[in-house]
């Protein structure tokens, strides 16, 4: 019992450190004048993009959590962003899908960088399994390079805290 009681202790600290750090997130963007949020931050939003990107993201996901795949994984993921973006510039828009998102965080830095955030604790009665959060992350990235008109990827910012 004590251990059910600290477990629940332990998860209410957690998800209240992750409403501190969105809170926090909220108060830089409006005390630094060199960021802006975004018309579509913390909003749901309907993203397109086909089915193609929304299959390799799964796949990505699926291969990530196979014992083979590295430690580190940024070089894949890099990789994923470059062949979405390949695909859905060569894309029409009767080829995509509609899939609706929230936006935790959508910024602009005074250099023209967007930054898309998304804010996560370890809650998983309501967001779900660590797998399920990154292919929401991933796949709202996607619907906003899209919706954005992003052609390189350095121009969209992904942070998953």
């Amino acid at each position: 019992m004590r251990y059910r009681i600290l477990g629940g202790v332990l998860q209410g600290l957690n998800i209240k450190f992750g409403n501190i750090i969105e809170n926090l997130v909220e108060n830089i963007v409006e005390i630094d004048t060199g960021v802006q949020a975004m018309d579509d931050s913390c909003k749901k939003i309907t993203f397109y993009f086909t089915s193609q990107t929304d299959a390799l993201i799964d796949k990505y996901i699926t291969d990530r959590q196979l014992p083979n795949s590295p430690d580190d994984c940024t070089l894949q993921f890099d990789q994923l962003l470059k062949i979405i973006l390949e695909i859905e510039k060569s894309s029409k828009a009767d080829q995509r899908q509609g899939i609706t998102k929230d936006v935790d965080g959508l910024f602009r830095t005074k250099d023209k960088l967007i930054v898309y955030t998304e804010i996560k604790s370890n809650d998983d009665h309501d967001t779900g399994k660590f797998a399920d959060i990154n292919r929401k992350f991933i796949k709202t990235w996607a619907g906003l390079a899209v919706r954005l008109g992003i052609e390189n990827q350095s121009e969209l910012l992904p942070i998953l805290y």
